[in-house]
């Protein structure tokens, strides 16, 4: 269920809030850019640490969208 939802961008995150009037940015904690799945799986600076321990070597986007 959670891979859906970050999928298809029906989430907890500022992104999907904002637009169901919740939260009051859609703006990622980080200040660079609104909070969404792919900015937080890869590119949010926040969460730099987080994403070399679980993803050591880069990885390939597959075209699956």
């Amino acid at each position: 269920m959670t891979i859906f939802r970050l999928r298809t961008g029906h989430n907890r995150l500022n992104s999907h809030m904002y637009k169901l009037k919740i939260a009051a940015s859609p703006k990622c904690y980080c200040g660079q850019d609104n909070q969404t799945a792919e900015h937080i799986l890869q590119q949010c600076p926040l969460l730099e640490q987080q994403r070399k321990a679980a993803w050591p070597a880069e990885t390939i986007k597959r075209g699956y969208d």
